[in-house]
């Protein structure tokens, strides 16, 4: 069985401040809360992510009221030895530098502190060690096949790419998982917009998830987790064609495949989903609890995770058809 849970990061910080604030505005009295530094952020196999904010009423809508000045996001490991400092990634977001990978056997926490703000420490997180993707498989076929892809919009269409993905679960070791994949295109990895139809150039790390997604998939215990993924395998450029009169853009064919899958600890997944359920009560007063988010940080709010990535990459031959299975 599958639960959903949806929750905008945004609005995630911004539901964390006091309930006490929250229940007198409720009737109509009006209180000042000082703002606080809110966190959400994870330690994965990958790298290490901090999305830092103000905490702010929840009437405010304000992004740029968001911004603290200032941030400086350190990791520790436990024996409080400094390991790296995070790298400003935008002006909400704190990213482990390039090539940075935490070790399995440690733990980590975060200090972030601010001018203006009181030190904040969030809980102490151990690497998830988890199965991975274990096996994919992937299917060509083509009922139109063309050598130049310029004339897919003339003569042709793509070719069909059916792709199954296999992770062994056969110790139920993993209780909830979501997954993405990325386009590799001369080099380049692109994502896809499923609404605009068409192909962006990836600048962020692959270890960065939007976590303000929250966690989309929960299982029960599932020996053998499998997926299926439809792929079709062209992509715009930026050249043009002319035929007969008409102008056409350029298309050409994807060169490979990134998937992964991504699972949260427990007690991640534990606090989306007490957000999830707090913001499905928080236009009904009646069912308002009176209590805080849970949170894992001293001198803030928020919530300091653990995320396991496992990381496959294939190649897509260039052939009309055929059957081919990687094994890892």
């Amino acid at each position: 069985m599958k639960r959903q849970i949806n929750v905008v990061l945004y609005l995630l910080v911004i539901l964390l401040v006091s309930c006490q604030e929250m229940s007198t505005k409720i009737v109509g009295v009006e209180t000042t809360t000082d703002p606080e530094i809110g966190v959400i952020g994870y330690v994965s196999n990958r790298g290490v992510v901090a999305h830092v904010q103000k905490t702010q009423p929840p009437v405010s809508d304000d992004d740029a009221e968001k911004v603290i000045d200032g941030v400086s996001a350190e990791l520790y490991n436990q024996n409080d030895e400094l390991v790296t400092m995070l790298q400003k990634h935008d002006e909400l977001n704190y990213l482990s530098p390039d090539g940075f990978e935490p070790q399995y056997g440690e733990a980590y926490y975060l200090k972030i502190s601010a001018p203006g703000f009181e030190t904040i420490t969030t809980g102490m997180q151990e690497l998830l060690d988890l199965p991975g993707i274990s096996k994919i498989e992937m299917k060509i076929e083509s009922s139109n096949y063309v050598e130049d892809t310029t004339l897919y919009n003339l003569f042709g269409n793509p070719r069909w790419i059916k792709v199954y993905y296999y992770i062994d679960n056969s110790n139920n070791e993993i209780t909830n998982y979501d997954d993405r994949r990325f386009y590799r295109y001369k080099g380049e990895l692109y994502d896809y917009d499923q609404i605009e139809r068409n192909y962006t150039r990836l600048y962020e790390p692959l270890f960065f998830v939007n976590i303000g997604m929250g966690v989309s998939a929960f299982l029960e215990e599932k020996p053998l987790i499998s997926r299926f993924i439809p792929i079709n395998d062209h992509i715009y450029t930026d050249e043009t064609i002319n035929y007969e009169g008409e102008t056409y853009q350029v298309i050409d064919r994807i060169d490979g495949l990134l998937f992964q899958t991504i699972h949260y600890s427990d007690d991640f997944v534990a606090f989306f989903e007490a957000v999830n359920d707090y913001m499905e009560k928080q236009y009904d007063p009646v069912s308002m609890v009176a209590e805080r988010m849970p949170s894992n940080v001293s001198n803030g709010v928020g919530f300091f995770g653990s995320v396991y990535i496992s990381q496959r990459e294939v190649p897509i031959p260039d052939v009309k058809e055929g059957y081919f299975e990687y094994e890892y």
